[in-house]
């Protein structure tokens, strides 16, 4: 009995935990190619232009550091991907240094794969102060689009919060090792 106990707990320790992550990019120097810094996510721009980390320390509560799209300092109007290693959930992120008020672009959410809807994102026109984009309402996003950004003076991108979700363990993998257990529960009874 004791053995089919720990067969159980060792099987729910398999199926694995959502894992929290924050990145705030204030480890990296000015100026860093972000693309594959974080295990969790790849960081891409429009065309061959790849994400940058830059140094701001004028922008509100995302001090030092923040992240844009461009050249190596970031025009920031251009356009963002983030592609996830695996499925995320609870998503949110700050957006930082908007000149204007309204709406600075656009966000596209992808869930397992699939396109799931088109967002705007709104930000208050102060630049010294970051403006939240909370995304907590999806899960399994597997990637997101920031593009038509409206600020001349373009927009950086802070402090990305969300959890990876656990990769489940397969039904055929469960079915197999229940019936391992039978067979291995049938054996003994008859011995």
């Amino acid at each position: 009995m004791k053995k089919i106990y720990l067969f159980v707990v060792l099987c729910v320790m398999l199926a694995g935990k959502a894992q929290a992550v924050v990145i705030d990019f204030d480890s990296l120097a000015d100026g860093t190619l972000v693309t594959n810094q974080f295990s969790e996510v790849t960081f891409s721009g429009t065309g061959a232009l790849p994400a940058y980390v830059l140094g701001f320390s004028a922008i509100g509560n995302s001090s030092p550091n923040v992240m844009a799209s461009g050249d190596v300092y970031g025009d920031g109007s251009r356009d963002t991907y983030l592609n996830f290693t695996l499925p995320v959930s609870n998503l949110s992120f700050l957006i930082v240094g908007d000149n204007s008020s309204g709406r600075a672009g656009l966000l596209d959410v992808y869930v397992n794969g699939l396109f799931a809807s088109t967002l705007s994102f709104m930000v208050d026109g102060d630049g010294g102060t970051a403006d939240l984009m909370d995304l907590t309402g999806f899960n399994d996003i597997t990637r997101i689009e920031m593009y038509s950004i409206t600020d001349i003076a373009g927009i950086g991108y802070d402090d990305f919060s969300f959890k990876v979700n656990a990769v489940p363990v397969p039904a055929a993998l469960w079915l197999f090792v229940s019936g391992l257990a039978g067979l291995i529960g049938f054996a003994r009874r008859k011995a």
